[in-house]
């Protein structure tokens, strides 16, 4: 991405809870349904929105291996849903999420990180039975990325992000409690250095299955291809092959789970387990097999929710070694764990609590890093 253009979106984001005073304001006022008045208080359009503040600990802020660098921070939030009832049927919904995290020791390294996430999604019934939908999607990251598994020398470090998605598909209900979508996805993702840039795309097929009350069962296949802009293949050994343009290939295979165990569907698992193939368009250097599972389970009654979470990944790549000494094959691992409670405070206000836990393991020692981080805040909905 031009630097340029890229830092004018860093700045916005910087400043982004005075601009979204005004988006909020603008919101608030209601649209009224075709041939109805502002009297009639009956809108197409609802939306929400939640402000979060909290005080937290992270204690290797850097994702390092050795020489962890540790600080208390701030945590500061916003998510914003606006969308339209599908009264004639078109449907619309645009979901914004926004997250600045600051570290308030002055001795690490990075003194903040910020995420920013819109989605906007565009649905039409073209008949009873088919959907066709389109939706865009942006993200922006500057935080720390772990990115040992695609890349060649690289494991942690502080970097800029932003993606642009776009997404097409077309829907068919199959039965009452069936249907399949077929989307085809393009995304073009900008990296600051050292890190490349590319483009990326292909086809996503699900099968939806719906069950019991509100549980559901997912199977979903999807194919990416992505070409990077500058970087090269490289020979069994590592090593660059000059005058060669880098291409991954990427098959994927998930099946998710969201089971209510209870009538009053007070607790909830959502389970996925899934299998990735990854190859490239050269020696298959990059190749491997990613094997990953997630399991979460949701406990709410009253005014209390609890939620707890562990997910785990296997990566195994057929032709990269360990080290030019050592030739075992390289393999690594990441394991994830959270828990968070929240209690209804007063009508709106929210108080919350979470404890969040990764670690990634590897033969090779450079990789391999732990994490945890405690944060604790309240959430304001209106």
């Amino acid at each position: 991405m031009d630097i340029g253009a890229a830092t004018i979106v860093e700045k916005l984001i910087e400043l982004w809870p005075a601009g979204l005073t005004v988006i909020l304001v603008c919101l608030w006022l209601p649209t009224p349904l075709p041939g109805q008045t502002n009297k009639d208080k009956i809108s197409t359009w609802d939306k929400s929105v939640t402000l979060r503040g909290g005080l937290g600990y992270d204690d290797n802020v850097l994702l390092s291996t050795e020489n962890e660098q540790e600080s208390a921070f701030w945590d500061s939030g916003l998510e914003l849903m606006l969308f339209r009832l599908p009264v004639d049927r078109h449907q619309f919904y645009f979901f914004l999420s926004a997250e600045d995290r600051r570290f308030l020791k002055k001795e690490v390294a990075t003194n903040k990180e910020q995420t920013l996430i819109a989605v906007t999604q565009y649905d039409y019934e073209v008949t009873d039975k088919w959907d066709a939908g389109i939706g865009l999607q942006y993200i922006f990251q500057d935080e720390v990325f772990d990115v040992s598994a695609t890349e060649a020398t690289l494991t942690t470090l502080p970097l800029t992000a932003h993606s642009v998605e776009l997404s097409p598909s077309i829907t068919r209900q199959l039965s009452e409690k069936d249907e399949i979508e077929l989307e085809f996805a393009v995304r073009r993702q900008f990296f600051r250095k050292p890190l490349d840039d590319y483009w990326e795309g292909g086809p996503q097929i699900a099968w939806e299955h719906a069950y019991g009350d509100r549980s559901k069962l997912d199977l979903t296949y999807s194919f990416q291809w992505r070409f990077y802009d500058t970087r090269t293949t490289r020979n069994t050994e590592g090593f660059t092959i000059p005058d060669t343009s880098l291409e991954f290939r990427s098959h994927e295979i998930e099946l998710s789970n969201e089971h209510y165990w209870d009538e009053q569907r007070r607790w909830r698992t959502d389970t996925e387990v899934g299998v990735e193939l990854n190859s490239d368009n050269g020696s298959d250097y990059f190749g491997y097999w990613r094997y990953f599972a997630e399991e979460a389970l949701r406990y709410q009654v009253d005014a209390w929710e609890v939620e707890a979470q562990v997910g785990a990944s296997y990566y195994s790549y057929e032709h990269q070694r360990v080290s030019r000494s050592d030739r075992e094959k390289r393999e690594r691992a990441s394991i994830d764990a959270s828990l968070r409670g929240q209690r209804t405070l007063w009508k709106e206000l929210t108080g919350y609590a979470e404890l969040k836990y990764e670690e990634a393991l590897s033969n090779r020692e450079t990789e391999e890093y732990d994490a945890t981080t405690i944060v604790m805040g309240v959430d304001w909905s209106f």
